[in-house]
């Protein structure tokens, strides 16, 4: 591939830097462009983006789930653990495209990652449940393009002072329902240490979706696998 994308192989990718909110740098238009890899798209990816041909604009293939949470919790903070995550998953900073003659997939050194606030706190309890539903809905309801970052999406909805839901959406090609459990462990560790004035401590992740991605290419009788 040519612009300066490398062609990943599961032995180049190498040990991967430890979690650091620290280094988190802001988003730039620069950042959010540069593509780190290049590898075949798996075979699952493939089929959504035939489908994602077939019905342009479909939210059919949306994940969306939402997490209560009670007790304080600091949008800030939470935004920097979103941010960390993204960070943690290479998948999660994946785009799918083709050139013609193959589809792959793309993964960027950065997306665009932020936590929209939405303070319905002020409204009667009742009616700001209601209210944070009817976002949710509209929220999952938001197809994604797959070649355009960012494919996963985070919202934070305050419904009262110290209760609020945090709505995750995110295309099936780069999460699915295995991946969803995954990624609330590793969101929430991620949020109690850096609540705790404290870097998160998670153990690296030692095969990222795109090393499966090019040994299911190599190994083509292959069982299911997360993509997380």
């Amino acid at each position: 591939a040519g612009g300066g994308i490398e062609e990943r192989s599961v032995q180049s990718r190498g040990p991967q830097t430890p979690l650091n909110s620290k280094l988190l740098p802001e988003m730039t238009e620069a950042a959010a462009n540069q593509v780190l890899y290049r590898v075949p798209a798996s075979h699952a990816q493939r089929r959504f983006w035939v489908a994602s041909q077939l019905y342009p604009g479909t939210p059919t293939f949306n994940v969306a789930v939402r997490w209560r949470l009670e007790g304080e919790i600091d949008p800030e903070l939470m935004r920097r653990a979103c941010k960390l995550l993204v960070a943690r998953h290479e998948v999660l900073r994946t785009t799918i495209d083709s050139d013609g003659d193959n589809v792959y997939q793309e993964i960027r050194a950065e997306i665009p990652c932020e936590l929209l606030l939405t303070d319905l706190s002020s409204m009667p309890a009742a009616e700001a449940q209601a209210a944070a539903e009817e976002m949710a809905v509209r929220e999952a309801q938001t197809p994604f393009v797959l070649a355009t970052p960012p494919l996963v999406r985070f919202g934070l909805v305050r419904i009262e002072k110290n209760v609020h839901i945090l709505l995750c959406t995110a295309h099936h090609a780069i999460c699915d329902g295995l991946s969803v459990g995954i990624l609330a462990d590793d969101l929430g560790q991620i949020y109690d240490a850096l609540s705790r004035g404290e870097e998160p401590a998670l153990n690296p992740v030692e095969v990222q979706y795109a090393d499966y991605a090019i040994w299911e290419e190599e190994n083509p009788r292959t069982d299911r696998k997360s993509v997380v």
